[in-house]
């Protein structure tokens, strides 16, 4: 009957979900690359010893459909902090991400992103990012999910 968002869905998936590592996935991102698999990478490298959330980005330079000026800035040890209001960064949080259940179990049942959890975790050092080696799609509006059904056809006849 409500949207709850990423992190008010997460509380209410939590008895399905159980207690431990899952991944989430927006629905609106998405890549199309046959020679890659980042899902398969996210849950390699999540380590809970050190991360409550490890993301996978996306470089702007290569997307479509986004048009902010980034979210994170990617350390040389692969923790994340936020841009700031000024700053640009080639990093996009591009959708899918690993986190644990046990980071929403207290929290109430309402409409709330997942920044609510990050707000906390970033200044721990334990959101980590992985980047994506593939073009990324950002299909969030009508205009945006059309350049991208014409960018993929347009592909499909040149393969």
């Amino acid at each position: 009957e409500q949207l709850l968002e990423t992190g008010g869905a997460i509380v209410k998936a939590l008895p399905l979900l159980g207690d431990g590592p899952v991944v989430v996935m927006n629905t609106d991102a998405f890549w199309a690359s046959q020679e890659t698999d980042p899902v398969s990478r996210l849950i390699e490298a999540y380590d809970p010893e050190k991360m409550d959330d490890l993301l996978l980005l996306a470089d702007r330079a290569h997307a479509l459909g986004y048009h902010g000026a980034g979210d994170f800035l990617f350390h040389d040890d692969g923790h994340l902090t936020r841009r700031g209001e000024t700053a640009e960064t080639p990093w996009a949080f591009a959708g899918t991400r690993v986190t644990h259940t046990g980071l929403y179990r207290d929290l109430p049942l309402e409409p709330f992103s997942a920044n609510k959890v990050w707000n906390t975790s970033i200044p721990k050092g334990r959101v980590h990012g992985i980047p994506l080696d593939a073009f990324w799609y950002h299909v969030g509006d009508p205009a945006a999910r059309d350049s991208a059904e014409e960018r993929l056809t347009r592909q499909s006849i040149h393969d």
